[in-house]
């Protein structure tokens, strides 16, 4: 298997990982090395560096036929490398906030906005109940051949954004980008249709697409804003929100708490040993500056993307409120909350349930 070519450095000539172990990766610079893994992958990487050459250009060459194998041998390719399918979904519902995920019917339209713009995306599965859903934005009309974003090949938010960025904010979009400079891949080439259900038809009769809300940091799809929000006030959501687990860090867990870091002063005679708030090594420090300033970049793109707990966001409102009765307020104008049980309750057992009934006359 031959991955694809980093776009920093470009040397003459690539070498082989001498820390490399099939099956555990590097073990030095984990997966921000930018050696090759095997001979054959370093040879590769230099013959498309010598010559210039894209990788969908070389593929077509190895299968046979050049660059006129036509549009279905660029579609079986991209679809063999990265399995899943491709689909249309609405770009205004996908963009919102938090995104939805609307496919459009063969009409090209949504049931929220009508006829809408149509954006493809690769699907992949995660598991039983997980789904990735990666954009591939419109090509470039620069003229110039596709290239990776040097801040998301980083693991860091594009400055830019997927609406200005120029280069390919993942793996699938530059494959179908350099598909298309062939001349032979049309979108609607990746596109699958449906499998026809026992009756034959491929579309349900009468019944319009489903909007789903979608949570990118978790890869799930919920079907009402009352789950979403129960997924969004969940541990493991603010988890995946917090910490990239794509990210193999090397050193200890800064501590929490703390805004700014230092150096323990002897770390090798150090009493408190894994517990101690400060670093034992330069490294560490410099490690611990990064996660924390990746924790504040992901924070503030869980706040873009509606991905903030219904608390966190009431919290918030309440703090920038310029009166305190206009975010929360124990009475509302021609709102009558009663209840006809006592509204505390003495239990005689640490262990007990107890529910009030609380009513809202209409």
């Amino acid at each position: 298997m031959v991955g694809c070519r980093p776009t920093f450095p470009r040397p003459l000539c690539y070498q082989v990982c001498r820390y490399y172990s099939p099956g555990l990766g590097c073990r030095r610079h984990r997966n921000r090395c930018t050696f090759a893994r095997s001979r054959e992958e370093a040879l590769v990487w230099t013959f498309e560096r010598q010559h210039n050459l894209q990788r969908m250009w070389l593929k077509a060459e190895v299968q046979g036929g050049g660059a006129q194998g036509g549009a279905g041998r660029a579609a079986d390719a991209i679809l063999t490398e990265f399995g899943g399918c491709f689909e249309l979904l609405c770009s205004l519902c996908f963009r919102r906030c938090p995104p939805r995920v609307c496919r459009v019917d063969p009409q090209g339209q949504c049931p929220e906005h009508g006829p809408c713009p149509s954006l493809l995306a690769h699907v992949s599965a995660e598991g039983r109940r997980k789904q990735q859903f990666v954009m591939v934005r419109p090509q470039p009309r620069a003229g110039q051949p596709p290239a990776y974003c040097r801040f998301v090949g980083r693991g860091q938010p594009c400055w830019r954004g997927e609406s200005r960025c120029q280069f390919a904010h993942s793996a699938v979009e530059m494959a179908v980008w350099e598909a298309e400079q062939l001349g032979g891949l049309q979108r609607g080439d990746l596109l699958t249709p449906p499998a026809p259900d026992s009756n034959g038809r491929t579309v349900p009769l009468g019944q319009p697409p489903v909007a789903w809300l979608y949570c990118p940091a978790c890869l799930v799809t919920c079907h009402s804003q009352e789950a979403f929000e129960n997924h969004c006030a969940s541990s493991e959501h603010a988890q995946m929100v917090a910490f990239d687990q794509a990210v193999p860090w090397e050193h200890r867990s800064p501590p929490p708490g703390l805004s700014k870091f230092e150096l323990c002063p002897k770390p090798d005679l150090c009493e408190y040993g894994d517990a101690c708030t400060k670093a034992h090594s330069a490294r560490e420090l410099q490690e611990w500056v990064q996660r924390r300033r990746a924790v504040e970049l992901r924070g503030q793109a869980a706040w873009q993307d509606g991905l903030v707990p219904y608390q966190e966001r009431l919290l918030a409102e309440y703090q920038r409120s310029s009166s305190e009765v206009l975010v929360l307020a124990e009475t509302l104008d021609g709102v009558l909350v009663t209840c006809n049980q006592p509204l505390m309750y003495q239990a005689q057992e640490r262990k007990t349930q107890y529910s009030w009934t609380v009513c809202r006359p209409l």
